[in-house]
């Protein structure tokens, strides 16, 4: 019963996603890859939202 109710989540949720479709953790690893190696040793207190395409406030 639990799986049969976070199946309808997760479908309810992609359905707001504009991409439609959740991502993947391979899918931000590249982006935590370069905040933490060197080419991101500029950034300090950045966001970088991974939310598929979704803009708060529209």
């Amino acid at each position: 019963m639990q799986s049969c109710v976070a199946a309808v989540v997760e479908q309810l949720e992609v359905g707001v996603i504009p991409l439609g479709y959740s991502c993947e953790p391979e899918e931000v690893a590249g982006v935590v890859a370069f905040l933490v190696g060197p080419e991101g040793r500029y950034l300090t207190g950045m966001s970088i939202p991974t939310v598929g395409g979704m803009v708060p406030g529209l």
